[in-house]
């Protein structure tokens, strides 16, 4: 029972599904000003501040570490702390007008999103069914 009320992996699923809402409306933005000129193709940063997170990197750890409640922490140290961020690209133009939003590198990452948040959807479906299950058994 556990596995059912483990906060980490909820949070995380939770915090993921944030994060693939926060990714779609970037994408839709980027498809929407395809033909804008000038624009500039924007993307949502997560997995990499969330993968130093949980593998522990040891070197920012000793370096980044926090002795006094004063200490402004370098970088998130648990899962909570992890958040997403938005920045534009630096990917080079190769249209006239100055526009990086390639419709169909755009299309590719809409799918990928999805098939990332339903993945997501699905596992805490399963998560909340094994728990509705616990309780029909505890009565």
């Amino acid at each position: 029972m556990a596995q059912f009320l483990d906060t980490a992996s909820t949070s995380l699923l939770e915090k993921g599904l944030n994060v693939a809402a926060l990714r779609h409306k970037v994408i839709a933005d980027n498809i929407a000003n395809v033909d804008t000129p000038g624009y500039k193709r924007k993307e949502v940063s997560f997995e990499s501040e969330l993968a130093q997170v949980m593998k522990g990197n040891s070197q920012m750890k000793m370096d980044g570490s926090i002795n006094n409640s004063r200490h402004i922490p370098i970088m998130a140290s648990s899962i909570h702390e992890v958040n997403s961020k938005t920045h534009h690209t630096k990917e080079q133009s190769y249209r006239n007008d100055e526009n990086n939003v390639d419709i169909d590198k755009e299309m590719a990452v809409l799918a990928k999103n999805t098939l990332w948040y339903d993945a997501m959807i699905t596992q805490i479906s399963r998560r909340l069914s094994g728990l509705k299950n616990v309780i029909k058994e505890v009565r």
